[in-house]
This record gives C-alpha cells, sequence and structure tokens, in this order.
C-alpha cells in the first residue's frame, strides 16, 4: 500500500508538471483500477484519450474500467471506438477477465461470431 501512495503521488507530481503526461496518466489508470477506484481510472483513461484520440488501446482499456464498473452501455461503445479505431486483438477480446460482463450481451456475441 505505501508503495501505491508513492507511486500516486510521483505521477501526481509528473501531471503537475505535464498535465498530458501519457505515462502518469496511465500509469494513475493502473493503480487507481488495481485499487477498485473505477471512476478515478476511467477518469484518467479519459484524459488520455483527449491527448491521443486516435489510439485504440485507450478505447479498449476505458471499455474494460466500465466493464468492471458494470457500465456495461459505456463498455460496449468504448469497445466500439475501440474497433473504429483499429483494435484488432481478437484473442484479447475474447479471455480477457475485464470484458467479462460483456460476454452475454448480443453486442459482443455478434463481434464474435466466427472469431471462436
Amino acid at each position: 500500500a505505501g508503495s501505491h501512495e508513492k507511486a500516486k503521488a510521483a505521477y501526481e507530481k509528473a501531471l503537475s508538471v505535464k498535465g498530458d503526461s501519457v505515462g502518469a496518466l496511465y500509469g494513475l489508470a493502473v493503480l487507481h483500477a488495481r485499487e477498485g477506484s473505477y471512476d478515478k481510472a476511467i477518469a484518467s483513461l479519459k484524459r488520455i484519450a483527449g491527448v491521443n484520440p486516435d489510439n485504440p488501446d485507450v478505447y479498449y482499456n476505458l471499455s474494460c474500467m466500465q466493464s468492471r464498473k458494470g457500465d456495461i452501455e459505456g463498455a460496449i461503445a468504448s469497445l466500439q471506438t475501440a474497433l473504429d479505431k483499429g483494435f484488432k486483438s481478437w484473442d484479447l477480446l475474447r479471455t480477457d477477465e475485464d470484458l467479462k460482463q460483456l460476454r452475454g450481451t448480443a453486442f459482443y456475441q455478434s463481434l464474435m461470431k466466427g472469431r471462436e
């Protein structure tokens, strides 16, 4: 727990110097996700999307956090954006535990049809 707090402080200090530091924002997102603070992780990922709007991995990770939080609609929208921006890691989509809440949706089943 102490190392998490130190890491958070370091990331926040980096952001105070450079507010759009993707590395610091991503580090915070990971720490918040590990703590179960999904709203904070989502906020960090949305800031990254503002800096790197064409990076499909940002939207994929956003979808994962929204799914973990139980925001299925948001998770589907973010996953669709990731796909629209070129996300094609079908094996990850099939196995990522973060997306388990999406697997029962018509969207997910349609998406994966023929890819299993």
